[in-house]
């Protein structure tokens, strides 16, 4: 790979602790950082602080703790650290200082086996904390083995401010990292008042209110912030004075005997008081002008514990955390994914509020009530069936109910046409935000259902689920082609809604949604009484579009979307989310499923998932959401939750396999290779922009919850149905698996050739079961139910592997038992693929050799002066680009034709050509390249300099320039945008026609050779790979010429030379240069031709 500078794309920030730096291929490795160990994830001497929270009662509280066994309480905002120390003859040491520290995470709680030579030989200190579930707070419990008599327990607690962070301080979102962000300041503790009292202290801030409990028999010290890190200083007696004096910087000093096999408690607890938490002011833009929300419930803080609660409180605390570990549990033969579950509880846990009855987009940064994403999934998943009705009813009541209005308005000027917020919240809309989140919020709801069987909730429903629909087809429906099929363009409804956006364009996401959401909507017709054709019509004419103009049938895979506007180019580089949607709206057949798990594997390049102590057994990988290029965010990342609904899509389309291997990877990489233990995250270490970002995140924990219990235990309940069908995508060299769950359960054994599948329900929803499970062996030998022979059939629908399909009444257990005969049989090739054969590869446009010498060559320039319409510099004026653009509600382009709807508004680019200019004025009009070649352009300030093409009406689309007498090439200097909408496809063209009415062409392709004026690609193996070397770029602002990629900005931008290779042999007629995509500004600043 060509080597590059660590510049930055435009609107896009490097990691906020690590910097920008590309995936190259054999340096992508990192280590195993925890192992798991029945439900822990455990780690020796992790080097780090607070990357573990510790929620409680479903609030904003946590308690943070890491690999270090120092502690901070969040409120939100800072609420103190706690640290701990072991005094003994041999001296004190800080426990985070220890020799070392086995650390373990057992979802809920951190615990820790603490040694050092100051404890003895065989000294062992143990920490258990635990973040108080039925109030906000912390309880430590330290236990001491082997120690020498006279030892010490030590505390310091201190620094309550209310600050917050960028994001509440979660990881990879503030300017350093978190053990750095939260280490304590002495100033943090100014204004602290600190009472101490029977049983502890209490400390006073403007941030709320604290109450210590220390154990009997502890002597307690106010002491200076100053000297926290000196623990002799702080351990040192003091004298009258030193204690009668106060300090700015008030900590509590606690000292209490350790002795061997007696543990202590400390507990921390927020006393009721002080304001409560604000929404940060990020978080408020997203929902700003949103209507009035129903009264928080009042969820009441406990009053101050006594010491003598303190060993009830701990217990009941850790039975608490251990059965919520057990909310849904697995036993296979993966130790990792055991684990794994166990923190899935946790983390989804903490994302459900209290106080607003809903989830949160995530439980520490983005800790705000948003209507959309995917976090609502894991209620149902996971069997929190009231938590998820209450969740609906949240925001069902909020829906625009106003009259619907009689036109559409125009784009938002005030965000330069990149948005249609007027037109977006009107009748139908649920959140009154820049998102269509109704979208994923009403297929939860669809799920729900499915879930539960409630026919009296889809009654109350039904008028929301109307209101939907008709906003939907009023602001999204798009007809194609002669037989007007309609596609649904998306308007933000997706994870990878920043940036996104369609310009009136039909997507093959948002049409899946439509699709699964009208299906849905006539099937509750028929249990309501109410009319189902009209949702059943739209649902098939979605399907027939979706076949008909994004299908790719030579690919085997829907297209991203269709231009809605211009030529309505095909944009066949699909996003991860135009994959898993589609299958998990149930849109393609299983053939075609098939397929498409085939094409995806061609499509992207997985990123290695490896390094010391990973598994090794497997070809372990993630894979980036798109391939599109330049780098926006949300566009083009490396994201757990997308890996892991891509991991659901694969199991529902057959291939366990490698859906298998991709969940696992996913949960390697944020689980067990990243910072936080058990983080059900978004962004992992990979994701070159970001890397590891943000933890337990609501999209992971649904996708997770969904990818666990529907795709590797392929349980789809449909109790409107009362049935229930179970297909697992175990790997085949499994003989057991067992999953718990609170409405069912699955309990699978093989022993040689029989097998047993055990299916449970605690309740009576389901009245038959259908259990789908490859074929394992050639002959089926027996099958009984219960005991009793029993039916089965092979699935006329299986793809790849033949399937057996074995009904069954369900009741509080069904056995089945299969008997199996003949050899073991292999998995075909996957459906279609030996058949239909690889597609061919996308023809590129050619290489150009720069490094041969042409100073000999005959060389002459085109006069471009005549067609000249502008001048570079100008490409991005305000308010420039007005038309074309969409007549619906869409999201699209600034007008300055630069930036994009999320953030990016009013984003521009300095593009300054007065290099180019001077080099010319210095060298007769010319700029010369290092081979030789010279291209003219003018030097004069205000000349036009270049022929702009376009899609807008401010260009023509295409320009034609004379030519005359034969050449070998044509050596052209060019400069134009392009954008991620517009990646991997041709956005114009140079076309060189003969006198004989034949051609010669070159694609100008994102990000083959054609480059944005603004910044260079930001280019590595993966995520941003491209073929072929750079082409030269010509910096405008000083007229330098280099054949690297800065991986950045340019400032004052930069042109690309290229070259066209033509036959000698042929007379010339003329040039054509065209723009072929939305967007795009193709120009032309010289042309060179080569004589023979």
């Amino acid at each position: 790979m060509l080597a590059q500078a660590a510049g930055l794309a435009a609107g896009a920030g490097p990691s906020a602790t690590g910097g920008l730096r590309p995936n190259l291929e054999g340096r992508v490795q990192q280590a195993l950082r925890y192992r798991p160990d029945g439900q822990d994830f455990v780690i020796d001497n992790g080097a780090e602080f607070f990357n573990r929270s510790l929620y409680g009662g479903n609030t904003a509280f946590r308690a943070d703790g890491g690999d270090k066994p120092e502690f901070l309480l969040y409120l939100p905002g800072r609420g103190g650290n706690l640290r701990l120390a072991v005094r003994t003859a041999a001296g004190a040491v800080w426990l985070h200082q220890a020799a070392a520290i086995t650390t373990r995470y057992r979802p809920g709680e951190l615990r820790y086996e603490i040694r050092d030579p100051a404890f003895g030989p065989s000294g062992v200190v143990s920490i258990v904390a635990l973040a108080y579930a039925r109030t906000e707070g912390l309880i430590v419990r330290t236990e001491a083995q082997g120690l020498g008599a006279g030892a010490e327990l030590v505390w310091a607690y201190g620094g309550v401010n209310g600050a917050r962070g960028v994001r509440d301080g979660d990881i990879g979102t503030e300017k350093v990292p978190i053990s750095e962000y939260f280490q304590f300041q002495p100033e943090h503790a100014s204004g602290n008042r600190i009472t101490l009292d029977g049983d502890g202290y209490t400390l006073a801030s403007r941030a709320g209110l604290i109450a210590g409990v220390a154990p009997a028999g502890s002597t307690l010290r106010i002491a200076d912030g100053a000297q926290w890190n000196d623990l002799p200083a702080l351990l040192a007696p003091q004298s009258a004075e030193a204690a009668a004096e106060k300090t700015a910087s008030p900590i509590v000093l606690g000292r209490v005997p350790l002795q061997n096999d007696a543990p202590l408690l400390l507990s921390l607890q927020r006393l009721p008081g002080g304001a409560p938490a604000q929404d940060l002011d990020q978080y408020k833009a997203v929902t700003a002008g949103k209507p009035a929300a129903a009264p928080k419930k009042i969820i009441p803080l406990d009053p101050q514990y006594a010491r003598s609660q303190l060993p009830a409180l701990f217990a009941e605390t850790q039975q608490h955390f251990a059965a919520l570990r057990r909310t849904v549990s697995i036993d296979t033969p993966d130790p990792y994914l055991n684990a794994a579950v166990g923190a899935l509880n946790v983390a989804a846990d903490a994302l459900w509020d209290e106080a607003d009855q809903a989830i949160m987009h995530g439980a520490i940064a983005w800790r705000t009530k948003l209507l959309g994403w995917r976090g609502p999934y894991a209620l149902d998943a996971l069997g929190w069936h009231a938590r998820a009705r209450s969740n609906l009813g949240a925001w069902t009541p909020r829906q625009n109910t106003q009259p619907v209005p009689d036109r559409l308005p125009g784009a938002d000027t005030v965000s330069n046409l990149a948005r249609n917020e007027a037109g977006l919240h009107s009748n139908g809309d649920l959140s009154n935000s820049h998102y269509d989140m109704n979208m994923v919020f009403m297929d939860a709801l669809f799920r729900h259902l499915l879930w539960t069987g409630d026919v009296e909730y889809a009654r109350s429903a039904w008028p929301v689920i109307e209101r939907h629909l008709a906003w939907e087809r009023r602001l999204f429906r798009r007809e194609f082609g002669p037989a007007k099929l309609p596609l649904y363009e998306a308007y933000a409804n997706i994870w990878a809604s920043d940036d996104l956006y369609y310009n009136g364009g039909g997507a093959s996401h948002a049409s899946a949604y439509n699709v699964y959401a009208n299906r849905s909507a006539a099937r509750i017709a028929r249990l309501l009484g109410k009319d189902a054709q009209p949702y059943e019509r739209e649902a098939e004419l979605i399907a027939q579009a979706m076949r008909a103009h994004l299908w790719m049938q030579e690919e085997g895979a829907f297209a991203e979307y269709k231009d809605l506007l211009g030529a309505q180019l095909l944009h066949p580089s699909y996003g991860l989310w135009s994959f898993y949607h589609t299958i998990d709206s149930g849109v393609p057949t299983p053939q075609e499923a098939q397929r498409m798990a085939a094409a995806l594997k061609r499509r992207l390049k997985p990123i290695p998932v490896s390094g010391p102590g990973v598994p090794a057994d497997a070809a372990y990988h993630v894979l980036p959401t798109s391939d599109w290029m330049p780098y926006s965010w949300s566009i083009n990342n490396v994201v757990m939750g997308e890996n892991l609904h891509t991991a659901l899509a694969l199991w529902q389309a057959g291939s366990a396999g490698e859906a298998f291997l991709l969940a696992k990877s996913a949960l390697l990489a944020s689980m067990y290779m990243g910072i936080s233990p058990g983080n059900v995250g978004s962004m992992n270490y990979l994701d070159a922009y970001r890397r590891e970002s943000q933890r337990d995140f609501a999209d992971g924990a649904g996708v997770m919850s969904r990818a666990i219990v529907e795709g590797l235990f392929g349980v789809a309940p449909d109790a409107l149905a009362g049935t229930l069908t179970v297909r697992p995508g175990f790997p085949a060299s499994w003989n057991h698996a067992r999953l718990a769950h609170p409405d069912l359960g699955l309990d699978f054994t093989r022993s040689g050739k029989a097998e047993r599948w055990t299916v449970t329900q605690s309740g009576q929803r389901f009245r038959t079961v259908t259990l789908r499970i490859p074929q394992a062996y050639q002959r089926v030998q027996r099958v009984t139910v219960n005991g009793a022979p029993a039916a089965w059939r092979r699935d006329p629908a299986s793809v790849g592997q033949a399937a057996l399909l074995i009904e069954a009444p369900m009741a509080r257990e069904t056995a089945i038992a299969i008997e199996w005969a003949g050899a073991r049989t292999v998995a075909a090739a996957t459906a279609n693929a030996a058949a239909a054969g690889a597609p061919r590869a996308a023809a590129l446009p050619p290489a150009t050799d720069w490094n041969t010498d042409k100073r000999g060559a005959t060389l002459e320039a085109v006069s471009l002066a005549p067609y000249f319409n502008e001048k570079a510099q100008d490409i991005f004026a305000p308010g420039k680009y007005q038309s074309p653009r969409s007549p619906h509600v869409s999201l699209s382009l600034p007008a300055q034709g630069i930036g994009a709807w999320a953030g990016h508004v009013n984003a521009t680019a300095e593009i300054d050509d007065s290099g180019l200019r001077a080099v010319a004025a210095a060298n007769g009009g010319l700029l010369r390249m290092p081979n030789g070649v010279p291209f003219a352009t003018p030097a004069g300030a205000q000349a036009r300099n270049i022929v702009f093409t376009s899609q807008w009406d401010n260009y023509p689309k295409s320009v034609e320039i004379p030519l005359a007498g034969k050449a070998r090439q044509a050596w052209l200097l060019m400069a134009g945008s392009t954008n991620f909408m517009q990646s991997r496809i041709d956005n114009g063209e140079v076309l060189v026609h003969y006198a004989d009415g034949t051609t010669a062409r070159l694609a100008l392709h994102n990000p083959v050779n054609w480059w944005p004026i603004e910044q260079d690609y930001f280019i590595d193996d993966y995520q941003f790979s491209r073929p072929q070397p750079v082409p030269p770029r010509v910096d405008l602002k000083t007229g330098a010429v280099r054949l690297q990629s800065s991986g950045g900005v340019v400032p004052g931008g930069a042109a690309t030379a290229l070259a066209i290779a033509l036959d000698p042999k042929k007379p010339l007629r003329s040039l054509t240069l065209r723009t072929l995509s939305n967007d795009s500004v193709i120009g032309l600043m010289s042309v060179t031709l080569e004589r023979p």
